[in-house]
């Protein structure tokens, strides 16, 4: 077989497929222009392949030429070079496939910073939108809470109303207000007043002989203020949370001196209760209540019908140190965890301490219980009772241990209490 036709061919392949190549090279580095983009690749596939055949016929054509070597080596020979060629091409194609795949990795890398930037961005954007907002509803808030203790001042009883159901609105809406309005409600009621109808309360419980009187003197300012008193009583009630709410705070109620009338903190839960010196008119309930810290009830005085506190629990110092009840007093079930003192108390009713708990030491020296007493199922109950007395004409159950001497008959009716 002839060796001229093989490297004529051969050579002329190589040519081409190295120009074939080259183009592509330049069109690749952006120095030849070549459109659309999948004809660059098609370039160097064909310069691939040119070349691939020219290597082939070339190497095919030397060995046919020279001594010693078969047509199917020269042949085998030439297959094997085009291959390696081939393989070349195959390597280059799959780095570039791999350079290509790590580039648009480090792009989906750069463009995930980017989003995130963006994200933070739009973040910080939103953060930012959402404190002025709750900067303007604070104002606002502020705003509105000053001009309520304005018209806390104002002649018009419906005005002050209004005045004491904005600030509780505003203490529902932001939580942080509570305590405040709670404070302005409380001090509210401790501002001095009075009404003929507790007037003639107090009349019918201190002279025991007196008859109810139907025709009160008018006052239509104190009828009006009173009014506006037993709201701003609702409100203090409605804003504390209820014994069933573990998880809610607790508020201090300060009512020292102040007049109340029907006052009802059932099932409410407190921290500090502080009612010195305060008048309770017709029925009181404390019923179910719980006090987190401490209850002072010193000098405080009961005019009416009824005094339920029964179901209490009092975690602190439980002081009802001079209290005075004109009517009866329910304590059955009520737990003081704490200290607690009914020193010098007048009680002119019906008393009762069934089934209550005691944890400390309870100092009853003193204490004045006209009426009956019930101190049944009573459990833990300690008590410095120096000075006690307890009506002789009335029922009286008292702890096992205790006992009443009546010989002393300085107040006849009456009999000490020794433990």
């Amino acid at each position: 077989m002839s060796a001229v036709p093989w490297l004529v061919i051969g050579w002329l392949c190589v040519a081409a497929g190295a120009t074939t190549l080259v183009a592509s090279w330049l069109a690749a580095t952006g120095k030849l222009r070549v459109e659309p983009q999948p004809q660059q690749q098609s370039l160097a596939l064909t310069g691939t392949i040119v070349l691939a055949l020219g290597v082939f016929a070339a190497v095919a054509g030397m060995l046919l030429g020279g001594a010693g070597t078969s047509d199917a080596q020269a042949l085998q020979t030439g297959g094997l070079a085009a291959a390696s060629v081939v393989a070349l091409y195959g390597l280059w194609l799959n780095d570039r496939r791999r350079r290509v795949d790590e580039e648009r990795q480090s792009l989906d890398a750069q463009r995930t910073v980017l989003d995130d930037q963006r994200f933070r961005l739009e973040e910080g954007r939103q953060e930012l939108d959402r404190q002025r907002a709750a900067d303007d509803r604070g104002r606002t808030a502020d705003e509105r809470f000053a001009r309520a203790l304005e018209l806390l001042g104002h002649d018009a009883d419906q005005v002050r109303v209004g005045a004491l159901h904005a600030l509780a609105g505003l203490a529902r809406n932001r939580p942080e207000y509570t305590q405040t309005t709670l404070d302005i409600l409380c001090a509210y009621l401790r501002r001095p007043y009075d009404h003929a109808s507790y007037a003639e309360r107090r009349r019918l419980d201190t002279e025991p002989a007196a008859e109810r009187t139907d025709d009160l003197p008018q006052d239509i300012e104190a009828d009006r203020e009173r009014q506006v008193r037993l709201a701003a009583q609702r409100l203090i009630v409605d804003l504390l949370p209820s014994t069933s709410d573990l998880d809610a705070p607790q508020y201090n109620l300060d009512l020292t001196g102040a007049a109340l009338e029907y006052f009802d903190l059932s099932h409410k839960r407190l921290g500090t209760f502080t009612a010195r010196s305060a008048h309770f008119y017709e029925a009181v309930s404390f019923e179910g209540t719980w006090f987190h810290g401490p209850m002072w009830l010193t000098w405080a005085h009961l005019w009416g019908e009824s005094f339920r506190a029964n179901d209490m629990v009092c975690q602190g110092i439980s002081w009802w140190s001079n209290f005075t009840a004109s009517g009866p007093v329910d304590f059955d079930r009520t737990q003081f965890r704490g200290e607690t003192k009914f020193a010098y108390a007048i009680f002119a009713d019906r008393v009762s301490f069934q089934h209550c708990r005691f944890a400390t030491t309870v100092d009853f020296q003193h204490a004045d219980f006209l009426g009956e007493l019930n101190f049944a199922h009573t459990e833990g109950l300690i008590g410095r009772t120096t000075g006690m007395l307890v009506s002789l004409l009335h029922d009286v159950r008292l702890p096992d241990g205790w006992q009443v001497d009546s010989r002393d008959n300085r107040q006849p009716g009456r009999g000490l209490v020794r433990a």
